[in-house]
């Protein structure tokens, strides 16, 4: 701990600088957690907690990526930004981001940006958390469009449009099977990924390097799943553990040969019947907008799956000359 500070008599703020040696406190969502954080130590990396002295568990945190005078949450992920314990006062929460901003301004940090989570992990803490930024100088950057499909013990064909059960049926009508690669390549895994973003104008976000270091330094976090069609690899997916109650289905690629049979559609049903398996409560599919901009056919096809759309707010906030440190 570098920073702690008494705040209402029961709570302290408490700024770290994470390492290898010491572990902060644990976020809900995988991106917030020291086993993901642990793996990300290139830049430096400040983490905020309000902690409850009566309670002994942490109200409120933040992790930020430190770049020049830049901070950034989340540290290369998805989603970072503010997590907080349910029943915090909005007056509780007002004081933390002002503690936050308070100690960046000290150390020279001239902006702030925050990713949060999309409001259907958690739609009552997301709307506090971004009244709270809202009123404390913080402006939304982006506004993006997430689709997640809600885990219930009825097949995910039920929640189709008949254009896709109509596809699903004939994959599954071809013999095209489904299974986990328990031991996978990653570099063709990659490449295969790679070629199917690059077809669809998306970009590639994680170089070979880092996706082999997620998948060895969290194999219980990190799985891929496969459509093989006559021997042919139709498509793949993989999927992470965000926490217990949610799948998120992070990297989908198809074979543009089969694409003809629709084997996404396949591989999200499959996926869909882990998630009931396993426990989950909630796929997650991600957005379908770019920096805002929406891509209406991947929007229309996530849909089509079954899919309900929430927010997922990026917020920013830039310090003038007058703000004050602690």
């Amino acid at each position: 701990m570098i920073f702690s500070q008494l705040i209402e008599k029961e709570y302290l703020f408490q700024v770290y600088q994470l390492n290898q040696a010491n572990y902060i406190p644990e976020g809900m969502y995988l991106f917030n957690t020291n086993q993901y954080l642990q793996n990300q130590l290139q830049n430096t990396i400040f983490s905020f907690s309000l902690q409850s002295m009566r309670l002994k568990h942490s109200e409120c945190l933040l992790h930020v990526s430190i770049k020049d005078t830049l901070a950034v949450s989340p540290v290369k992920a998805t989603f970072g930004g503010i997590e907080i314990h349910q029943g915090l006062p909005d007056s509780l929460l007002d004081l933390f981001i002002q503690h936050v901003d308070q100690f960046l301004c000290s150390q020279n940090i001239h902006q702030v940006k925050l990713t949060n989570y999309p409001f259907a992990y958690n739609l009552s803490a997301a709307q506090k958390i971004t009244a709270a930024l809202l009123r404390n100088g913080y402006t939304i950057d982006n506004s993006e469009v997430n689709y997640h499909i809600p885990v219930t013990n009825e097949p995910l064909e039920k929640r189709m449009h008949y254009s896709e059960k109509r596809r699903l049926r004939k994959c599954v009508q071809s013999g095209m099977i489904f299974k986990e690669e328990k031991s996978p390549d990653l570099s063709k895994i990659h490449t295969f990924i790679h070629q199917a973003r690059i077809r669809k104008g998306f970009p590639m976000t994680l170089t070979l390097e880092t996706f082999r270091n997620l998948f060895m330094q969290m194999p219980n976090v990190y799985r891929v799943f496969v459509a093989i069609y006559r021997d042919e690899l139709a498509a793949l997916t993989v999927t992470v553990r965000i926490n217990k109650d949610i799948l998120y289905n992070f990297y989908p690629a198809d074979n543009e040969y089969f694409l003809n049979y629709s084997p996404s559609v396949f591989i999200t049903s499959e996926v869909y019947k882990i998630a009931q398996q396993e426990g989950y409560k909630m796929v997650d599919l991600g957005i379908a907008t770019d920096q805002s901009v929406p891509n209406y056919g991947l929007m229309r096809f996530k849909s089509n799956l079954g899919a309900e759309n929430s927010l997922r707010l990026s917020f920013c906030k830039r310090f003038n000359d007058n703000a004050t440190s602690l």
